[in-house]
């Protein structure tokens, strides 16, 4: 929560946050049929979990197995993803291999 500055006039701060917030949300909102077109697209096949998210969804993967998987409803379970195959997104290394021999196939 942003902090209350009271009943005087919002600090300078203040706008030049917003217009720098505004600014990103014209960029995305111009980009976004385009971006759209490119997810719908039958190359696209997801987006790579970052290290926070991956963290995340471990997490309720695990919280699923502690329960129980048994005593879950099928439509509340959390897909297992994270593997053993699974790319760590930071690893570039092993990201470029991979490129390279998708390309090559």
């Amino acid at each position: 929560v942003a902090p209350h500055w009271g009943k005087g006039k919002r600090p300078e701060i203040w706008d030049i946050a917003i217009d720098g917030f505004n600014k990103v949300l014209d960029e995305d909102l111009h980009f976004g049929g385009w971006i759209q077109k490119a997810v719908d697209s039958y190359v696209f096949d997801g987006v790579p979990l970052s290290y926070q998210e991956a963290r995340i969804y471990h997490w309720h993967e695990q919280v699923d197995k502690i329960i129980g998987l048994n005593r879950i409803p099928n439509d509340l379970k959390v897909e297992p993803k994270i593997t053993e195959e699974w790319t760590h997104p930071n690893d570039n290394k092993k990201r470029l291999e991979e490129y390279r021999n998708f390309k090559n196939s």
